[in-house]
């Protein structure tokens, strides 16, 4: 089964990529990026050039997604921001009524707020089933860098492997 997968997910990123349209500031378009299993490392993703980040000496990367010590002796999925992108969270509306960002001073740095076990966590354990879920929450993302904001949902955690969605929006 686990080597029907690893043929499966790089099949379906190659025909999702490869289909993708992109148009610039259209609130129904987006990219959609299905990781790797974090279970294998850490996976990190550049928003501005819409790519995963191999080898990273420095900040090229906005968002990584890694397994963190929860000093429990467990580690849990979990997703974090670099210090060159500023953060809004918007728990009222859907992904695709988001046409616009909000103004830049609503942004603030992270601060622990949608990581594992943060006010706003992108990714929560529910101990009762034993299961990873991901947050309905919109994380609008201001990159200091270029200037440029995005907008980010996380659609579905399966078995280490993180879907999310992402758009640019215009100032």
């Amino acid at each position: 089964m686990n080597n029907l997968k690893s043929y499966l997910i790089p099949l379906f990123i190659l025909v999702a990529v490869g289909c993708e349209d992109k148009k610039e500031n259209n609130s129904s378009d987006f990219i959609e990026v299905i990781t790797s299993n974090v279970n294998e490392g850490d996976y990190l993703y550049n928003f501005v050039t819409a790519g995963e980040i191999t080898n990273d000496g420095g900040s090229s990367w906005h968002i990584k997604y890694h397994n963190l010590d929860t000093g429990t002796g467990y580690k849990m999925p979990n997703i974090s921001l670099n210090n060159n992108v500023l953060l809004h969270i918007d728990t009222s509306s859907d992904f695709e009524s988001i046409s616009k960002s909000p103004s830049l001073n609503s942004f603030q740095p992270e601060g622990g707020r949608m990581q594992y076990g943060g006010k706003n966590a992108a990714l929560s354990y529910d101990m009762t089933i034993h299961k990873v879920g991901v947050s309905s929450a919109i994380y609008l993302i201001y990159e200091t860098i270029t200037n440029k904001v995005f907008k980010l949902v996380f659609d579905n955690y399966d078995g280490g492997v993180l879907i999310f969605r992402f758009s640019e929006l215009s100032n």
